[in-house]
């Protein structure tokens, strides 16, 4: 997962080498990924504490398009994908403890 740290650095890197102050130096960037899986490692040789790459400023405003899926493909357990939801969301029920 892209810390918030490490997306700031490549929009910020982007506009350097492009020459462009535009949003990642006017390159159209196509991010994905699924923020309930892994956190960032943090990397405090870098001052990168490790926030998810929407926990930085920028993250809105250089990506101004967001698809969110909410259908769950992998899993058809409702107890499973209901338990790792929870402790995804940092929640979890007496039920899924």
């Amino acid at each position: 997962m892209l810390s918030a740290a490490a997306f700031d650095m490549v929009e910020f890197v982007c506009r350097i080498w492009k020459k462009n102050n535009s949003v990642f130096g006017g390159i159209q960037v196509i991010g994905c990924g699924d923020f309930k899986q892994l956190l960032p490692v943090p990397n405090r040789r870098y001052q990168d504490d490790g926030q998810y790459c929407f926990q930085s400023a920028n993250f809105f405003s250089t990506s101004p398009h967001h698809i969110n899926l909410h259908e769950v493909v992998r899993q058809s357990e409702p107890l499973l994908i209901k338990a790792v939801n929870e402790l995804c969301d940092g929640e979890p029920s007496e039920e899924t403890m």
